[in-house]
């Protein structure tokens, strides 16, 4: 099995309420100060505060429609007039533009019965002394809607940013998502659910135990179901998905290659499974397959799709049509 490492961590947060301010902003003398990287907008409600290892934390709500406009200038004005910039990618994985450069994200949570829709705006800023301050907006409905917003925030200093694993689990900090969930790109939900009804994304919550162990000590918190790969070599957003419709070994996999273009996405299937067998992408290379009868010499980045402690299988797209060889059996 190709082996492929990527360090993942930890943060945990429990949300803890500020308060002894008084209107006019002086408190209890023994009130915390917060960093201004850290913007309240007005209109704010169920201002939350948390600190812990180096981190500083902070969510609240706040009335606005989408796509919450006035809050996201609010934001960036703030940020702007302190000396901070915006990432257009993200910090710790850096092949991620932020929503500086794609916008609203939507996703669906299946975590609640029935699904919700979860909108989501991520981003990140840093100063000239190399601190970084991150944003979460969300709306997700039902039960709510899309003029509640749901506003999570955290700063850390350079030096501790810097001490920080790429891909830090960012889904515990004051509730907000991973910045790497199984989230669709825009506009690639709607194509599945046409051409592929009824199926989800696998996610992590969808391994057993011993399978969750693996793959999360080789690629962290990262989506099992997708990830973003220049399969064919032009630069244009390529996905790899791993799309499931039941459960356990009883359930069916397919392996779906998703490619946009001009007028929307083009989709490839290029495997169906059972259980829940993951995805990722390893760089070109030569590749040869368990049983030493053929190579792959790939030009351009491959997919591994992974049953564990079973099988797993490298696809490679030749310019022509895509080539797969057995990795193990």
């Amino acid at each position: 099995m190709v082996a492929h490492s990527v360090i993942s961590r930890f943060i945990r947060a429990s949300a803890v309420l500020f308060c002894g301010l008084t209107a006019s902003g002086q408190g209890h003398q023994d009130a915390p100060r917060h960093t201004d990287a850290l913007v309240v907008c007005q209109g704010a409600t169920e201002t939350r505060w948390t600190t812990l290892e180096g981190t500083e934390q902070l969510s609240y709500q706040i009335e606005a429609e989408y796509p919450a406009s006035s809050v996201v200038s609010c934001i960036s004005k703030k940020l702007s007039e302190t000396g901070w910039r915006p990432l257009q990618k993200d910090y710790w994985n850096p092949g991620l533009p932020s929503s500086h450069v794609r916008g609203w994200t939507q996703f669906a949570d299946a975590t609640v019965q029935p699904s919700a829709t979860v909108d989501q705006w991520a981003g990140q800023w840093e100063n000239k002394a190399g601190d970084i301050v991150w944003y979460f907006l969300r709306y997700k409905y039902p039960p709510g809607d899309r003029h509640t917003l749901a506003v999570n925030a955290g700063f850390v200093s350079a030096n501790v940013a810097k001490k920080m694993p790429k891909t830090p689990n960012l889904q515990e900090v004051v509730g907000a998502p991973s910045i790497d969930s199984c989230t669709f790109p825009p506009g690639l939900r709607d194509e599945i659910s046409k051409k592929y009804p009824g199926t989800g994304l696998l996610s992590l919550r969808d391994l057993d135990e011993y399978d969750l162990k693996l793959f999360q000590k080789d690629h962290g918190n990262r989506c099992p179901g997708l990830v973003r790969v220049d399969f064919y070599g032009d630069g244009k957003p390529t996905w790899a998905l791993v799309l499931i419709a039941g459960e356990g070994s009883k359930g069916k996999a397919e392996l779906v290659v998703a490619h946009q273009v001009a007028d929307g996405w083009e989709t490839r299937s290029l495997e169906t499974a059972d259980g829940e067998p993951v995805v990722w992408r390893e760089g070109p290379g030569e590749y040869s397959d368990v049983y030493g009868q053929k190579t792959i010499r790939a030009t351009r980045p491959v997919i591994v799709l992974c049953g564990y402690e079973s099988w797993a299988i490298l696809y490679a797209w030749t310019g022509k049509e895509v080539e797969k060889i057995w990795l193990s059996d």
